[in-house]
């Protein structure tokens, strides 16, 4: 897992790498008992036993480590005249995928910009959505989509806004302040295949 290449944007948006947080293990009092490590590989279990805490460290050397990186410190780039694609919102990528990250921005100010995400198809990636708080709401008005809810847009397969949220965003674009909430994109370039947990009718999950 890794960064995308910023260009010119910088080192400072949209996120700065200095709000990145990394764990700091303390190190533990020795009281003479016997410690397990237990390793799994491959799905099998081996056990190491020292007679100290092997959490006994301060720090480490290199960049390979576990991060966490706080959403309410994610500044979007923002456009007043197009709407930008979710690639100017990725936050991590991999090999064979790409982590997008969507957080209450302004909209668009200009009345003739394209102020919802246009309609497309995705011919290289099975795209995974996820709304992780709010409501997306273009206009002011709920799209029916809220926190929880997880869509799969499989390869080639059209989505977009429905028809009248692409016209009431052009008819009431002076309502639109803020796009509320909080919601993850996945692309992954390997397909993807729902598993039986998607047909639980407790499920909130849409395809």
């Amino acid at each position: 897992m890794e960064f995308p290449n910023r260009g010119n944007i910088g080192h400072y948006a949209p996120f700065d790498y200095g709000v990145i947080e990394t764990p700091e293990p303390e190190p533990s009092e020795d009281d003479g008992h016997e410690w397990e490590l237990r390793i799994k590989r491959r799905g099998q279990l081996s056990s190491v036993f020292y007679d100290f805490c092997p959490l006994d460290v301060t720090g480490w050397k290199g960049n390979l480590t576990v991060m966490k990186l706080n959403v309410r410190d994610i500044r979007p780039l923002l456009s007043d005249g197009v709407h930008l694609p979710p690639s100017a919102h990725c936050t991590f990528q991999a090999p064979g995928v790409a982590i997008c990250t969507f957080v209450p921005r302004p909209l668009e100010g200009d009345p003739n910009a394209a102020r919802v995400p246009w309609y497309h198809r995705n011919i290289d990636v099975d795209e995974v959505f996820f709304i992780h708080s709010g409501s997306f709401s273009f206009t002011g008005r709920p799209t029916g989509r809220g926190a929880g809810v997880l869509t799969l847009n499989p390869q080639g397969l059209h989505h977009g806004p429905r028809r009248k949220d692409i016209e009431l965003a052009k008819k009431e674009w002076r309502k639109d302040a803020r796009l509320e909430g909080c919601a993850v994109n996945i692309d992954c370039f390997d397909p993807l295949e729902a598993t039986s947990e998607a047909d639980d009718p407790a499920a909130r999950f849409a395809f």
